[in-house]
Formats: C-alpha cells, sequence, structure tokens
C-alpha cells in the first residue's frame, strides 16, 4: 500500500459516506493513510483499522454541532470535511421537475452543507493542514473533468501518489473583444 503524505495521518470527515462516491473516496482516503470518519444517515459497515463509522441525521444542527464535538474529542483534530451528500430524483425533462424535488435538494444539498460546515468550521480553521470540499457527481453524458472541484489535470497523480488539491479550478473569464466596451 502506497501512502500519500499529502493525507497520511490526516483526520478526514466524509459526510455522505454511503453513496457510490461516498464509499469510494473513504476506501481512497483510508488506503492513502488518512483515519477517515466516514458519516451517513444511515449504518454503514466498513472494514479496515482507519474507518471510522457515524450515523449522523445532518438535517438537525444541534445534533451536528454535538457529532463535531465528539469526533474532536475522539480523533483530538479534524484536518478534513468532504461533503457528498445530495439526491437529485431528476425528471424526463427541467419543465417536468416537481417543486417537491427542489425542497428536496434544498435540504440534502444546502442545509447538510451548512450544518456540516459551521459544525467543523473552527477546527478546520485551526488545523495547519485544514480545508472542507463539496463535491458533485457529473450529470449523465458530462466529462468527470468538467464537474466544480475537480482539480485540474497538473494536480494528477505522479509515480501512483495521490495528491490532495488545494483548491477548486476557478471558472474560466469572460473574454472580452476589442469591440466590447463597458456602458
Amino acid at each position: 500500500m502506497l501512502q500519500s503524505s499529502a493525507v497520511s495521518g490526516r483526520v478526514i470527515v466524509v459526510t455522505g459516506a454511503g453513496g457510490p462516491a461516498g464509499r469510494a473516496v473513504v476506501r481512497r482516503l483510508a488506503a492513502d493513510g488518512a483515519r477517515v470518519v466516514a458519516a451517513d444517515v444511515r449504518p454503514q459497515h466498513w472494514d479496515g483499522p482507519n474507518v471510522f463509522p457515524a450515523v449522523i441525521d445532518l438535517l438537525d444542527a444541534d445534533g451536528t454541532r454535538a457529532w463535531a464535538d465528539g469526533v474532536a474529542a475522539e480523533h483530538g483534530a479534524v484536518d478534513g470535511l468532504i461533503h457528498l451528500v445530495g439526491g437529485w430524483r431528476g425528471a424526463e425533462s427541467f419543465a417536468d421537475t416537481d417543486l417537491a424535488d427542489w425542497a428536496l435538494l434544498h435540504d440534502l444539498l444546502i442545509r447538510t452543507l451548512q450544518h456540516a460546515t459551521l459544525a467543523f468550521h473552527q477546527r478546520l480553521r485551526r488545523s495547519p493542514r485544514g480545508g472542507s470540499r463539496s463535491c458533485r457527481s457529473p450529470p449523465r453524458g458530462v466529462p468527470p473533468r468538467a464537474t466544480p472541484c475537480t482539480p485540474p489535470p497538473r494536480r494528477r497523480p505522479r509515480r501512483g501518489r495521490w495528491r490532495w488539491p488545494t483548491r477548486c479550478p476557478a471558472p474560466p473569464r469572460p473574454r472580452r473583444s476589442s469591440s466590447s466596451r463597458p456602458c
């Protein structure tokens, strides 16, 4: 097993760990030497000494703060938060989307992200290597490199080492043609 110095020994919380992306992220981080707190709303079974399962409802702000306190007490620090909670049901077309789906999406994406980041914010700031990411899976038909928070190609693994991205890529800046002038 190759351990990356970028994540080895770090305590990283992964929310939404029970989904396909969450399971893959947890396995990779644990294999690279991180101590991973794998959180989901439903109990999950994990193999390996570096994975610490947690059941948490991130829609409960007070419960999320209490859980974050417990994670910090048990592990001594929190160096990273990766938020992978989501759940879009979709529709045949955008116009066919039920408004109840938007309410669900608001809770699953916005509220859970708000509660988790507020609960871990000060701990991440205190960590000399702290940071957080909230990423999503690409929609069908979109290449994976085109999703937000995907590291740019220069951060791809070299010689088998996984590198922790330092920031999401900035969106491209619009070009101004010589004929366009501000109003």
